[in-house]
């Protein structure tokens, strides 16, 4: 049976960045140790921490620092330093990339993921009123439209608005950040955002640039 005499974790500090009045969670790999492990929060206002076999898994809910104290099954501890700030930005560069690395036609809004290829929904690819429009709609019922100015090319776009409508509530957005972060010549990949009610509401799609 091997036996560690300390505990090594994937980092020894933690950091992270919440878009504005967002939660985040990171699951962080622990490398060495002796099993049954416990962790515990200096803050849970801050940040709240479970074990799941190998692996903490903390949910950062406000700006501050906290530690984490994780032991073990032979009472060893290690403490580990948790930073967390607020931005109005709602990906950092990793998450970035990461959108750019994907490649199904998609839509994200506030964590709902809706693809083209669901035949339940109408995409929408086209001009309306000089400005340039994608999104999806249901009928009228429900519907994710976006609409800017200007070419398809990499970079912040002007007079960019939104207009959302579910089940259960709607919303109208007449000054909407939005940036298109890659362009292969065939599909773009966008981003955008907008604050209100000190929240930060976001999304990404990636979509044919025609029709």
């Amino acid at each position: 049976v091997s036996y560690y005499e300390s505990i090594q974790l994937e980092y020894d500090e933690i950091y992270f960045k919440l878009p504005l009045g967002n939660i985040r969670t990171k699951s962080i790999d622990i490398l060495q140790g002796n099993g049954s492990y416990v962790a515990e929060s200096s803050n849970p206002e801050i940040v709240t921490v479970e074990t799941s076999e190998e692996s903490l898994i903390m949910t950062a809910t406000k700006e501050g620092e906290v530690d984490v104290i994780i032991t073990d099954d032979y009472g060893i501890t290690k403490t580990v330093k948790v930073f967390v700030t607020t931005s109005t930005l709602p990906y950092d560069d990793d998450e970035l990339e990461e959108i750019k690395q994907l490649d199904l036609l998609s839509y994200m809004y506030n964590g709902e993921l809706v693809v083209n290829e669901n035949s339940w929904y109408t995409m929408l690819n086209t001009v309306e009123n000089g400005r340039n429009l994608y999104g999806w709609d249901y009928w009228g019922y429900m519907y994710l439209k976006i609409y800017f100015e200007g070419d398809k090319e990499l970079g912040e776009k002007e007079n960019a608005s939104l207009m959302y409508k579910s089940w259960y509530s709607s919303v109208n957005v007449d000054s909407l950040d939005f940036e298109i972060i890659k362009n292969d010549g065939e599909k773009i990949w966008a981003i955008y955002y907008y604050i209100q009610d000190e929240k930060l509401y976001y999304g990404y799609f990636i979509q044919k640039i025609n029709p």
